[in-house]
């Protein structure tokens, strides 16, 4: 009964990490097949500073979901039925060009990108923690986000609520009945993104600058986060949940 749990757990923890994941990757698709368009570029062949377009759609996903919500809260709260409803169209833009090519593209490039990558940083999913910060602040500051529209002057309420980034916005959403483990994925994906482009950096071999250095990071990362008496030195991937986007070097 309990491995029967456990299985269960990690299926739900992965499901959950994904369709998130997918909801970011197609807003930032849509930002970018908007851009396309007005520009008259193909998004098959362009690139943005040498990089491929997919790997930043999340990175493009998270903060045209913020910004949609800083613009919201204006006049409703970032949780109304408004909200979602301008995701949603938004998203339908994906709909104006889809394209099945991509199942004959599945390369081992790509389980590195979506599987490997995923299964190694969801593994702090399971052993995390609420940071000091997501009581002090964070957490209440995503809460009246949720109930209100903006308030003018909240900084004069409590200091902190006038530092809050574009996290909190987009966070705010993202609470479910339960659990704010979700709190903690936004953040795992964006470390997804960046652990792509630095793997991208490796394969594609067209700069050695970035190729070692890109291996350089990606084994001070591993010494950072899970070697022995671990003291996070600069790159502290899995914090506590409830705390702003994981560091990545800072």
């Amino acid at each position: 009964m309990k491995l029967e749990m456990i299985f269960k757990t990690i299926n739900e923890t992965y499901i959950r990490y994904f369709l998130i994941f997918l909801l970011f990757y197609f807003l930032g698709r849509s930002f970018y097949l908007t851009l396309t368009y007005f520009f008259n570029q193909n998004i098959e062949d362009e690139k943005v500073f040498g990089i491929t377009p997919t790997i930043l759609f999340p990175i493009y996903g998270y903060f045209i979901l913020g910004n949609f919500l800083v613009i919201i809260n204006f006049i409703t709260p970032t949780t109304s039925f408004f909200s979602y409803l301008v995701i949603l169209v938004f998203l339908s833009i994906n709909f104006f060009r889809i394209d099945f090519k991509f199942l004959n593209k599945i390369t081992f490039d790509s389980i590195i990108y979506y599987i490997i990558v995923p299964v190694i940083i969801l593994s702090s999913a399971f052993d995390i923690n609420y940071h000091y910060d997501a009581a002090l602040y964070h957490l209440n500051h995503q809460n009246w986000l949720r109930e209100s529209n903006l308030v003018i002057g909240m900084v004069n309420i409590f200091w902190p609520f006038g530092i809050s980034s574009l996290n909190e916005y987009v966070a705010s959403i993202f609470w479910a009945e339960f659990s704010l483990i979700n709190l903690h994925y936004i953040g795992l994906i964006i470390i997804q993104s960046f652990y792509n482009f630095l793997y991208f950096n490796i394969r594609t071999k067209n700069n050695n600058f970035l190729k070692y250095s890109s291996i350089f990071i990606i084994l001070f990362s591993l010494l950072d986060n899970f070697g022995l008496m671990v003291v996070e030195m600069g790159l502290s991937i899995f914090k506590k949940l409830g705390n702003k986007i994981p560091r990545l070097l800072s």
